[in-house]
This record gives C-alpha cells, sequence and structure tokens, in this order.
C-alpha cells in the first residue's frame, strides 16, 4: 500500500478521531490521504437523514482532515461530490482515483463517517481494499471481540477459504484495530 492513495468518505458528522487515525495511518503508509466529502444532490436525500447536508459542513470535514494531516506532512487531495448513489460513488471514485484502499470506520457498534447503509453495502460489496477500522473505547479489548466475531461471521459464508482478511494492531493505538478486506478476484 506504500505511496497510494488511500480514500476517506464521509456523510455524516465529523468524527476527530476517526480522522486522526486516518491520517496517521496514511503517514505510515506513506500514503496520500482523499477525504472524499459525499453530498446529497436530491431534496428528499437530505430528508432521508444525511447528516452532511451541505457545503459548509463539507468544507468542515475537509478542513479537519488537511489541518490534521498538515501537522503531521501527509499529503492530501480532497473532493466534494454531490450524488444520488453514495455507495457507488464512492466505488467509481476510488476505482478513478486508483485509491489502494477505502477507510470504514466504527465505534461501539455504531458507524462513524458513513451511515450503517452505506457501510453494510460496502462490505457486500468489497469494491476495493477495505480498511475497517474499529475504534478504540474504554473497554476496547471486548468491544473488539465482539466486533471480529461478528465480521468473521458476516464474511465468512462469502469468501471462506480465501486469503483476504489480516489484522492490523497499530502501534500507536493498541486499543484500535483495523481489518483490511480485498476485493474477491474474477
Amino acid at each position: 500500500m506504500k505511496s497510494g492513495r488511500l480514500l476517506l468518505p464521509c456523510t455524516e458528522k465529523i468524527d476527530l478521531a476517526a480522522l486522526a487515525y486516518g491520517v496517521h495511518f496514511a503517514q505510515r503508509e506513506q500514503a496520500t490521504l482523499v477525504p472524499l466529502a459525499l453530498l446529497p444532490a436530491s431534496k428528499q436525500q437530505r430528508a432521508q437523514g444525511s447528516q452532511m447536508q451541505t457545503r459548509e459542513q463539507a468544507d468542515d470535514f475537509l478542513q479537519a482532515v488537511k489541518d490534521q494531516a498538515a501537522r503531521v506532512g501527509v499529503e492530501v487531495e480532497p473532493c466534494v461530490l454531490w450524488t444520488l448513489d453514495v455507495v457507488r460513488s464512492i466505488r467509481l471514485f476510488a476505482q478513478e482515483m486508483l485509491c489502494a484502499g477505502i477507510f470504514l470506520f466504527v465505534r461501539r457498534e455504531v458507524p462513524v463517517l458513513l451511515s450503517s447503509d452505506v457501510i453494510t453495502r460496502l462490505l457486500d460489496e468489497v469494491p476495493s481494499t477495505l480498511l475497517l477500522v474499529l475504534l478504540s473505547q474504554s473497554n476496547g479489548a471486548e468491544q473488539r471481540s465482539h466486533w471480529l466475531h461478528r465480521i468473521f461471521e458476516y464474511i465468512g459464508g462469502i469468501y471462506l477459504g480465501q486469503e483476504m482478511l489480516s489484522l492490523f494492531l497499530p502501534p500507536n493505538d493498541a486499543e484500535s484495530t483495523i481489518i483490511v478486506l480485498w476485493p474477491l478476484s474474477h
């Protein structure tokens, strides 16, 4: 993954811990971070609950990533995209930008930066390498165990016998876990 691009998509409210994790992971991998603010293209979508409703909120997300990245010398390529289909847009954007991976964050069984529906659909499709980060919390080991069990149970039937999972415990935060899912080769 060295010297590639890592996609950091966001449709929900900003989580500074997730942004910091993404920035530090990109630094460690010597990768360019691509924060992508996805905005609903229709009034109906905005009414259905996307938290990132305005260009101003998107700009806040992009600025927060740029500020954290500047502190540690990580290159960023910020983007805003108006979309009718978030999952399709993430998949196509990652392909077009040649991203080595897409960040997905979860804390206490609650998705961070993206909705539960978006994360579930991305896990179903595995359009690109997915970097599923289980963010730390006070009972991190217990929660990590719970999520690892759920992830393996969820994908076990789909990817049985295929080497497509890697688990990393980052040295800077032993309470967080990252699970890497690679797409199946056809």
